[in-house]
């Protein structure tokens, strides 16, 4: 037996997600702190309160994740994929079309 678990962990969590998820698991990972960082910006260039400290938290979070598993505490996890949430709701919206022929085009129930 060994009572010294260190030297079983994998200290980063791209590697991690790769030996655990493979290659469908990280590319989801990427796409989807990909999309909260451009949602964020976005969001920050429409002038949204808040949408650069978004950017910045989910930046922060994958530069760590390259020197540690961040992914490994469950509430951390939890707090990134809501953070993520925040940042890809916080993307600017556009308004539906309200003259024209393409706004008679379009039905809303």
């Amino acid at each position: 037996t060994d009572d010294s678990h260190m030297p079983w962990r994998m200290e980063n969590v791209y590697l991690m997600l790769f030996f655990e998820a493979g290659v469908l698991g990280l590319a989801a990972y990427v796409a989807l702190a990909g999309a909260a960082i451009l949602s964020a910006a976005a969001a920050a260039r429409a002038g949204v309160a808040g949408a650069s400290s978004l950017m910045g938290a989910v930046s922060a979070f994958l530069i760590s994740g390259l020197f540690d598993n961040v992914l490994e505490a469950p509430r951390i996890a939890a707090l990134f994929f809501l953070v993520c949430i925040c940042a890809y709701a916080a993307r600017p919206r556009h308004d539906p079309p309200t003259a024209g022929p393409a706004a008679e085009a379009v039905t809303w129930f």
